[in-house]
Order: structure tokens, then C-alpha cells, then sequence
């Protein structure tokens, strides 16, 4: 018996934005490339506990500022006997779907609840680059979601940011997700199961089930233990007189923030990239706010002769003219390639979100509503290979995709944070948020889904927490960077941090045009250049004690619809991503100066969340 399609809203959520989902790689501002920094052996060989070593430096007292004294004083406080556990530091790939990279991981054990700290134990792991000699910076990056893995999604860029920061770079499992405790339903996510490795609407009665008996009614996973477990990790490692940066993108800056409300003084700065408020970003009303950022697009397309030669000037309506039509009956081509039992429409509106996100292939969603609208022969050819490669739907899906960061994210801590502390308080109604996204020309549909789950009623929601809707202190050293053309955490959203920022050294820097992870999407001019978010954050990590360098915004690079050849060429198969004929093929044969599949790579990587 043929198994029922699943409505595909797992493929949207940004990391990660690195993907991440977390941030991808921000090295390349031209194309950008996910590719990881290659190649050395790696060995499983127990490192010292303590000290970082590469082979290449190890820390001794001349690593040290002498200024420092003997000793630096720890602003957080944490049971000794919990500091003194003894860490082993092994061998570990950075690129954990490619095995390559050098990296080094970890296991360090928290107590399942803060407030017992003599009780039961849980793992957390961490990975790590180190940067250059002296170790005295360390970066400690954290992940969306909720449910993101810090430590598979960021592995492949750790070491160029341990580079380009001058820092090691530490990366954790927040508790709950990848390695660490992962919050999961074996049954559900199986690959005999109705969806799949992704979990049904069916199916979350059974997963909640077996969570609750699993997890003492999932009480010790919440935002504020595991901003706990981040302080803790940071004053295990931390080096004598050494800075400590901390870094979290989307959902990354909520737990970013939490930890400021906690340990203000304990960081020397805090970077939350792509703001998700305390108050105002909910993940059931995530695509009634990003569709104000698909509409920025479409009103700057129609006012650019360019664009606006393709679309005309009202390109919202061509867009969503093109939909209604692909809704009826037409382009039945596609429809039978990509979705031959499903609600194509709905379809299409999903990969235009997941598109919208991305700097790059923004401008492929416009162009794909302007091959949708014409449906010739190649242009079937080129939205069926722009289907299979970003939503792995249809004869041009990728074969033998690599389920790494499928099985290290978490759709069960997902909505369990989701519905603790991420819902806006509407009674959850799926029918009328599937009709308002059937009203739009972009959604992930996420809206939908959250309120087809909350409808159960089955969820175990986690005590109120007090540090909910409050906000950090004066004291602690924070910057927060957004994009305006940001689709999962829109400026209008984020800004509404502004009022709070009374600290000397609390600042937002707005960045024009960039999408969700600034310091990935905000490439310039300069050839050669790191993004701007990069540069911004580089130069306040320097001193974090003055605002940081912003002189980059001026460099960024226009919105540009004629569209990225190397992209159009990896998603679509043609680097005329308006008018060229793409390859018929299930892989597009693509030129090999292009990064095809560090192109491809970004869009699996995709998470249905923030």
C-alpha cells in the first residue's frame, strides 16, 4: 500500500539559518559555499582534559595575560563538585555528514534539574576548534529552533570562524537536541512510520505518550535550564583572565537572552543575530509576519525595470494570479511531477517561503513565479529541479541525502519550547491558518501545523517561568543585529527590543536588505570582503566596550532580480534562472567551478522552525 504524502512543512526553518541553520558558511560573499574546510585524518585519541591542544600549541603560563594575577575570579557560581568533573576532549570530525575536519569533542554531565544540583545527571556534548595561540577568547555559538544542533550544524564552519575571530570555538548541544539527551520518539521517527523520520499529526498522540514517561513529564527541558547548562559549560572551560563571547542566532537569540536575564556580567559580550523577542514572535503566527517580507520583495520587483519587465508592476498579484491558476488545474505537468496527490498550490507557497529566506535564491522565488505563470516545456523542466533540490520533492530530488541533521535536530523540543513559551494566546484554530496561508503567496505553513498540534490538547506544558516576557539588565555587554528583509524574524518584530536596550553597551544595528542570520546574509561590494555581519561582529568582539564598527552597511550589496548564476545553476539546473533552458536532468550537470553541491546542501539543511 502506497504510503499517504505527507504535507512537506519539515523542510522550512531556519537556521539555521547555517543552515542553519545556525549561519553557514559567512566566509564567501560572492557564493557562498557550505563546504567544510577539508580534509586531515582523524584520530580517536583522549586529549588532555583541560588544557586545549592541536598539536600544533598548547596552553602554558606565557599564554596568559601576566596581567591577569593568578587567578580570575568567576562571576557565576556553581557547586564544586560539578566544576571538578574530570572531561575527556577526543579526536572528532567538524562536518559530521562528510566525516572531515579536525575537531575535538566532549561530554560534560548537568543535573537534569539546576535546582538539584546533587541529583540525577544528564550528558551535554560540546565540539570545539581551537584558534591560534594565546587561548584567552573563546566564542561560544548556539543554534535555532528550538530543536537546532549546535554542534552538527555549526561543526563545518567552526574553523574558519576560529580563524577569522582569533578565538576557539565552542559549539553545544543544548539539552534536548543532537547529542545531548535528544528529545525524541523512536517509534514515530522511524523510517517505517507514516512520516517518516518527521512526526505526524497522527502520530503525536503516541510520541507525547512516551515522552512524558521518558522524560518526567518534559519539566526538565526548558529555556531556562538550558541557558543554566550554557553558563555552567562556559565557566568550566573558561581560561583564567580570558574573554568569553557568546553567540546566538533566531531561536539562539531567545535563549541568548535568557541567559543574559540569568548571568549578565558572565560574558564579556553577548551577539544575538536575528532577534526573536521575548514578547511578539510567535512560532503559530510565524508566517502571518514574514509574509511582510515576501511583499518587500515584490513591491521592490515591481518598482525595478527589471524585474517589473518580467512581472509587471504588481508583481504580488502576477504571483498570486499564477498560484490560483496551479490551484485549478494549470501547469498540470508539474503538478503530476512534484505533486501528484497533494495540494500543489500549497506546495509552491512553501518552497517560495524557503526561498524568500535565503539572500541568494530570493530572486529565484520571483522567477519562479514568472515560470509558473508561463509553464512552457523548460519551464516545468526548471521549477522540477528547483522542487527536488530545495524540497527533495519530484524525479529531480536528490538520492541518497545524508539524514545527519535530520536526526540530530528535535521537532518534539521544538514544540515543547514552542508551546511553553512561543504562542501568541489565540485559541488554536488550523482551519482558518490553512485558509490565511492559501491567501498568500508565500508560507511554510507553520502557523497550520502549530495549531493542529496544540489542538490535541496532549502536550505537557512546562511550568510558568518567571524570567518569561522580562528582560535583561542594563549590565550585560549585548549586541543585536537584524536584517530588514528577514522572513522568519522580521524588523518589525525584532525591533520591538529597542525600548529595552538602557544599557551604555547595549545596541541594535539594523542591517538593510540583509535576511535571517546577518552574519551570513549581508554580503558587500568589495570583492573578497566577509559579510557585513562578520565585519561588524569582528570588530566589536575587539572591544565591546564602544559601539560596534558599522561603516560595512554602506558597502552592502542592492537587491539584485537578475538573479545568482551559481545558484540558479545548482537549484534550477540553467544559470538563467528567467529565461535559460535547464538540463533535463534528475541532477542537473552543472559546471564544476560551481559549488553545486554546497548550494544544494544549504537548502536540506532547512529546519521547520526559526
Amino acid at each position: 500500500m502506497k504510503r499517504k504524502r505527507v504535507l512537506p512543512i519539515c523542510i522550512v526553518w531556519v537556521p539555521v539559518c547555517i543552515a542553519l541553520l545556525g549561519c553557514g558558511d559567512a566566509g564567501d560573499p560572492v557564493e557562498p559555499s557550505l563546504t567544510s574546510d577539508g580534509g586531515a585524518s582523524l584520530q580517536d585519541a583522549t586529549l588532555d582534559a583541560t588544557d586545549p591542544t592541536d598539536g600544533e600549541h598548547s596552553d602554558t603560563a606565557s599564554d596568559v595575560d601576566p596581567a591577569c594575577g593568578e587567578a580570575a575570579s568567576h562571576i557565576a557560581s556553581f557547586p564544586k563538585p560539578l566544576l571538578d568533573q574530570t572531561v575527556e576532549w577526543k579526536s572528532c570530525p567538524l562536518d559530521e555528514a562528510k566525516g572531515t575536519g579536525d575537531g575535538e569533542c566532549a561530554d560534560i554531565r548537568v543535573p537534569l534539574f539546576w535546582d538539584q544540583p546533587e541529583g540525577e545527571t544528564i550528558p551535554l556534548r560540546i565540539k570545539r576548534k581551537l584558534g591560534p595561540a594565546p587561548h584567552v577568547r573563546q566564542l561560544w555559538v548556539n543554534e535555532g529552533g528550538p530543536g537546532g544542533s549546535s554542534v552538527t550544524d555549526f561543526g563545518p564552519i567552526l574553523q574558519d570562524w576560529a580563524s577569522y575571530f582569533q578565538a576557539d570555538i565552542f559549539a553545544m548541544d543544548q539539552r534536548g537536541t543532537g547529542q545531548s539527551v535528544r528529545m525524541g520518539c523512536p517509534d514515530q521517527e522511524s523510517g517505517s512510520s507514516e512520516g517518516g523520520f518527521f512526526i505526524t499529526d497522527q502520530e503525536w498522540p503516541a510520541c507525547i505518550e512516551y515522552l512524558k514517561n521518558q522524560w518526567y513529564d518534559t519539566d526538565a527541558f526548558t529555556v531556562t535550564q538550558t541557558a543554566r547548562d550554557h553558563a555552567f559549560a562556559i565557566e568550566l572551560f573558561r581560561r583564567p583572565c580570558g574573554r568569553v563571547f557568546y553567540y546566538g542566532v533566531s531561536y539562539g537569540t531567545y535563549l541568548g537572552h535568557r541567559y543574559a536575564q540569568l548571568y549578565p556580567n558572565q560574558a564579556d559580550a553577548i551577539l544575538l543575530d536575528s532577534m526573536v523577542p521575548s514578547d511578539g514572535c510567535y512560532l503559530d503566527r510565524l508566517d502571518e509576519n514574514g509574509i511582510v517580507t515576501v511583499r518587500k520583495v515584490l513591491e521592490a520587483c515591481s518598482s525595478d525595470p527589471f524585474c517589473n519587465g518580467k512581472m509587471g508592476v504588481k508583481a504580488e498579484e502576477t504571483a498570486l494570479a499564477a498560484l490560483e491558476s496551479f490551484g485549478k488545474g494549470a501547469c498540470a505537468t508539474l503538478k503530476g511531477n512534484v505533486a501528484p496527490d497533494g495540494p500543489a498550490d500549497a506546495y509552491m507557497r512553501i518552497l517560495a517561503a524557503v526561498l524568500a529566506e535565503d539572500w541568494y535564491a530570493r530572486t529565484l522565488m520571483v522567477a519562479a513565479y514568472y515560470r509558473l505563470a508561463r509553464c512552457t516545456d523548460d519551464d516545468v523542466v526548471a521549477l522540477t529541479n528547483l522542487f527536488g533540490t530545495v524540497l527533495g520533492m519530484g524525479p529531480a530530488a536528490p538520492a541518497g541525502k545524508s539524514d545527519v541533521y535530520d536526526r540530530a535536530q528535535s521537532m518534539a523540543l521544538f514544540y515543547h519550547v514552542a508551546f511553553a513559551e512561543l504562542m501568541s494566546g489565540q485559541p488554536p484554530d488550523p482551519v482558518s491558518r490553512w485558509y490565511d496561508s492559501q491567501a498568500r503567496v508565500a508560507s511554510t505553513y507553520l502557523d497550520y501545523r502549530v495549531a493542529n498540534v496544540a489542538k490535541l490538547g496532549l502536550w505537557p506544558v512546562a511550568p510558568s517561568d518567571p524570567f518569561h516576557h522580562q528582560w535583561a539588565s542594563a549590565d550585560a555587554r549585548m549586541l543585536i543585529v537584524n536584517g530588514t528583509l528577514d522572513y522568519q524574524t522580521p524588523i518589525e518584530l525584532a525591533s520591538l527590543v529597542k525600548p529595552h536596550l538602557q544599557g551604555s553597551a547595549q545596541h541594535f544595528v539594523e542591517v538593510p536588505l540583509a535576511n535571517h542570520c546577518v552574519l551570513r546574509q549581508s554580503p558587500v561590494q568589495t570583492a573578497g570582503a566577509r559579510p557585513c555581519g562578520m565585519q561588524i561582529a569582528k570588530s566589536w568582539f575587539e572591544d565591546p566596550t564602544l559601539p560596534p564598527d558599522t561603516s560595512c552597511i554602506a558597502d552592502l550589496r542592492p537587491l539584485e532580480f537578475t538573479g545568482s548564476a551559481a545558484y540558479g545553476a545548482a537549484l534550477m539546473g540553467t544559470d538563467d534562472i528567467w529565461e535559460g533552458v535547464p538540463k533535463v536532468q534528475s541532477k542537473p550537470v552543472l559546471p564544476e567551478a560551481i559549488e553545486v553541491e554546497a548550494i544544494r546542501e544549504q537548502f536540506r539543511r532547512k529546519l521547520p522552525w526559526l
